[in-house]
């Protein structure tokens, strides 16, 4: 009986992992993604000094990947995420592409 009330509740897990995750790619990436803002912060950055300054990159296809692969356990996780690439804007665009990091604060609004 203890096995099977565990199963239960991995699958219960598995359900709420599943749900959450179609939440948010339908919910909130999707609408992110749709933002016009969004736009320079769909893929990963391809300049040659980004990944000497910045130590963790973060952009919103990989928020996908890691949606589709039940990486987020919570919505707070993907939050974290998308205030990661707020951060990374500001700290690698300020002094360089002074325009940007105002487009990177309307993701996390």
């Amino acid at each position: 009986e203890a096995k099977l009330n565990e199963d239960k509740g991995t699958l219960l897990e598995a359900e709420s992992m599943i749900k959450l995750a179609q939440l948010l790619e339908k919910e909130v990436l999707l609408k992110l993604v749709q933002n016009s803002c969004s736009e320079h912060f769909r893929k990963a950055v391809e300049h040659k000094e980004y990944n000497q300054v910045i130590k963790h990159p973060m952009d919103l296809t990989t928020i996908q990947q890691k949606i589709r692969n039940y990486s987020y356990s919570h919505r707070d996780g993907m939050m974290a995420d998308i205030r990661l690439i707020r951060e990374n804007c500001h700290q690698f665009c300020t002094s360089r592409f002074p325009n940007l990091p105002p487009f990177a604060d309307i993701l996390v609004e």
